[in-house]
């Protein structure tokens, strides 16, 4: 080995402070390298959003110019459409087409046609602005030069002189029914002449001229900032080249910032690519703020990210298959834990039942105490649910109040004193944030294999017989039968068959004669709706009326059914036909429905029908559901002289306090109770303390369903004023029931 001279130590302290040198040079260079090419990305980006801000003045220029020809034609093709056709929809679309220019409307969002989409479906629903701003101020704010925006300003005020034109136009339309031909004549040349046309011709020629200036402006601005940014972007090239040349000359002197090989680097790399987070990464001391040190901690941070992820999918997993509030099995688990056991079922010939359960009325609850206590009802639930059922046993929760219960090895005989304990467990009382509440449920049950292979059906069999406990009365429990199905397929064809049954003039009244049963005198007729479909045939109204209610459909039929009985009643006033009321009866809904006054009196206006020949019959149990809302409707339809009367009337659970304040003027009593009246004392006994009842109140009272003359004379001798049934006369078709009266048959008891 050669000794090393003074003059070789010298020559290795100069190299050394020549490569110090180098590296503070390159450095330096690499900072002022970076900096210019910081300064020239910054000026790009300035000169790009210079170039962007063009583009969209200039769109923004086009569109309000095009929003106001849009709307200028829109308004032109809504008015005349409106004269042409008459429909009330245009005139209204065309105020609102102004109200959004003129910023009393928000216009919406995301709009293709402008303002034509407001007629469309729907539109009223879709977003809006937040704050409706005119049409010209939105053109005064926009950056125009003063020639531009004087265009659009003459362009809008012709626009809104062409508006008035317009508008007089329409006016004409709506204006007197005896003229109205030839005001629609009128109203058609105003807007088709001439002097139309000219005028709007005025207003496109004078927002053509602002397209041509506004589009030499901003398309100059937009072409020099597009040459700015494309000199941005060649000075960016530039000082990247130059920043890459500097970083190339120091790449060498990376190896000491690494903190050790690189074949180390890699192979830690790799390691943590593949994911074994787990292998510490050892950093020899010194080299803690290395790319080695940094691989050290970030293996570390993997690691625990790691961990807390297997947790967050074990997490995600019981959320998959386990309800978040009650911790029941969830409709999966419920699914997967089924296809198991139906699999064993069917290998080893072991029976299996479903029983599907919901609560009754639970909307109430959540409304009158609110959804934290329904929460905690629920939470409740599962746990009773739970202790009445073997452990081995699935109780799940569907979603809502509806759970399901999956056993195995159980039979019919065993699954029926289960459903009953379910049902007694479930109707103690639950003590709920201060509150006692009593609860009932709803259960119905399928069995395997008799109702179904699979989940899917066995639900859906269960849920029907479920379905038919809720029409029965709720509170118990059924099993399938497969007359249930055919009765969901006849209510299902029913509903599906009445949305077009008064479209297609399916629907009749009947009219059953009312009589004195003091003299047999004709008093009144009950109008009653009789449905004949030509593939279901007669469909009686105990079927259907439900049905209306339930689908919302009862308001137009019931409205059709008061209409149709006023006309036919002031039909028979021309005729000649002595006074007497026709009885309509009211559905809940409808009753209870606040529009049914004011459709009352519209309906008596329209027909010209003295009040008092209109009677509204309302069964018991529906005035007896709101009460004090009742008194109030009854109130209204007391002051406009029809006259209300109580049906079912002893079959309810009637307040004297409330029959007291119900300004009705006679009770009808059900038929339940006139069927066996010469036999039964009980019955006797109640038609005797009705009329009694409504003597003390000064009311009237009538029987229905009296076929017998032994039946006429009890009702007779308990003071019963009126009577209806088949012993007087069948319910009669309008020509009938006319022939009936001038034949004199309302007399033949007299």
């Amino acid at each position: 080995m050669r000794t090393l001279s003074p003059r070789d130590y010298k020559n290795a302290s100069m190299t050394a402070d020549r490569t110090d040198r180098g590296n503070s040079l390159n450095y330096w260079l690499a900072l002022v390298a970076f900096v210019i090419f910081a300064a020239t990305f910054t000026l790009y980006l300035q000169a790009s959003h210079e170039s962007e801000r063009a583009d969209e003045v200039r769109r923004r220029s086009f569109l309000l110019a095009e929003m106001l020809r849009q709307s200028s034609d829109d308004l032109t093709r809504m008015a005349r459409t409106y004269v042409v056709t008459g429909n009330q929809n245009y005139r209204r679309a065309y105020e609102e087409i102004l109200e959004v220019r003129e910023g009393k409307r928000a216009r919406l969002l995301n709009y293709q046609n402008i303002y034509w989409d407001l007629l469309l479906p729907g539109a009223e629903k879709a977003a809006t602005e937040r704050r409706p701003v005119p049409l010209i101020a939105m053109m005064r704010e926009a950056g125009f030069t003063e020639e531009e925006f004087a265009r659009l300003t003459r362009a809008k005020a012709e626009s809104d002189v062409l508006t008035a034109r317009e508008y007089a136009a329409m006016n004409l339309v709506g204006s007197s029914t005896r003229q109205a031909d030839t005001n629609r004549e009128r109203a058609i040349a105003m807007l088709y002449d001439a002097e139309y046309d000219a005028a709007k011709a005025s207003i496109m020629a004078a927002i053509g001229d602002f397209y041509r200036l506004a589009d030499a402006r901003t398309l100059a601005a937009a072409r020099q900032s597009a040459t700015n940014a494309a000199r941005m972007r060649l000075a960016i090239v530039l000082s990247g080249i130059l920043l890459l040349t500097v970083l190339a000359a120091m790449r060498l002197r990376m190896s000491a910032v690494l903190g050790g090989r690189v074949e180390e680097l890699h192979t830690r790399i790799a390691r943590l690519g593949r994911g074994d987070f787990f292998t510490a990464i050892p950093v020899p001391r010194g080299r803690e703020f290395s790319i080695l040190g940094w691989l050290s901690e970030t293996q570390a941070s993997l690691a625990t990210i790691a961990i807390q992820k297997q947790e967050a999918e074990d997490r995600i997993r019981h959320l998959a298959h386990f309800d978040l509030l009650t911790g029941l099995p969830n409709r999966a688990l419920l699914q997967e834990q089924a296809e198991e056991l139906l699999d064993k079922a069917k290998s080893e010939q072991r029976p299996l039942a479903l029983m599907f359960l919901d609560l009754d009325r639970f909307k109430n609850i959540n409304d009158a105490f609110g959804h934290s206590v329904g929460d905690d009802l629920l939470v409740m639930l599962a746990g009773r649910l739970r202790g009445q059922v073997r452990s081995r046993d699935t109780v799940a929760r569907l979603g809502g109040d509806e759970f399901a219960i999956l056993l195995l090895d159980t039979t019919a005989r065993q699954a029926e004193p289960l459903a009953r304990r379910i049902l007694a467990a479930i109707s103690e009382p639950f003590q709920l944030q201060n509150h006692e509440l009593s609860v009932s449920a709803s259960l119905g049950i399928a069995q395997y294999p008799a109702h179904g292979e699979t989940l899917d059906v066995l639900l859906r069999h269960a849920d029907t017989a479920l379905y038919h406990v809720k029409r029965e009365g709720r509170s118990g429990y059924r099993f399938y039968t497969g007359q249930m199905e055919a009765c969901t397929i006849r209510q299902l064809s029913v509903a599906n068959a009445l949305r077009h049954a008064l479209d297609e003039g399916q629907f009749r009244l009947v009219y059953q004669p009312q009589i004195s049963i003091k003299d047999g005198t004709l008093v009144g007729a009950e109008a009653l709706i009789r449905w004949t479909h030509p593939l279901l045939g007669e469909v009686s109204p105990v079927e259907f009326i439900p049905v209306a209610e339930d689908s919302g459909l009862i308001m137009q039929i019931g409205e059709w059914v008061l209409r149709t009985a006023a006309q036919q009643r002031r039909y028979w006033i021309h005729a000649g036909l002595p006074g007497f009321p026709v009885a309509v009866n009211l559905s809940g809904v409808q009753f209870h429905h606040p529009s049914l006054p004011g459709l009352v009196g519209k309906v008596l206006k329209e027909t010209s029908l003295p009040a008092d020949w209109l009677e509204l019959e309302l069964t018991e149990s529906v005035a007896m559901r709101d009460p004090d809302a009742a008194v109030a409707i009854i109130d209204q339809l007391h002051t406009l002289g029809v006259r209300v009367a109580i049906d079912d009337f002893g079959t309810g659970y009637s307040s004297l306090s409330y029959l007291k304040r119900f300004k009705v003027f006679k009770l009808k009593i059900d038929r339940s109770f006139v069927r066996d009246i010469c036999r039964d004392a009980d019955d006797r006994a109640i038609v005797g303390a009705v009329t009694r009842l409504a003597r003390s109140k000064g009311l009237r009272t009538i029987a229905e369903g009296v076929e017998t003359i032994d039946q006429m004379e009890v009702l007779a001798s308990h003071g019963c004023d009126e009577a209806q049934g088949y012993l007087i006369s069948k319910p009669l078709a309008p020509d009938q029931f006319e022939a009936f009266v001038k034949t004199s048959k309302a007399t033949l008891l007299a």
